[in-house]
């Protein structure tokens, strides 16, 4: 299951994703701007959260180890 966070401003992740125990699976971390530094931030305030953004920025964001397409 998914769920969004209540906060609109929560700090770190904005959709958790939980497993068939109530776990927590995975955490997201939605940008969605055009501002490669916006990115860069969030994945080294947060490294163990994914961050979701978009296409536009591929190419900007390269330069960081831990991006994978």
């Amino acid at each position: 299951m998914a769920a969004m966070s209540d906060n609109p401003i929560n700090q770190g992740w904005d959709i958790k994703i939980t497993g068939p125990n109530n776990e927590v699976e995975n955490l997201l971390q939605l940008k969605a701007t055009t501002t490669a530094s916006h990115v860069k931030e969030a994945i080294n305030n947060y490294p163990e959260i994914d961050v979701v953004t978009l296409s536009d920025l591929q190419g900007q964001l390269s330069s960081i180890n831990s991006i994978t397409s």
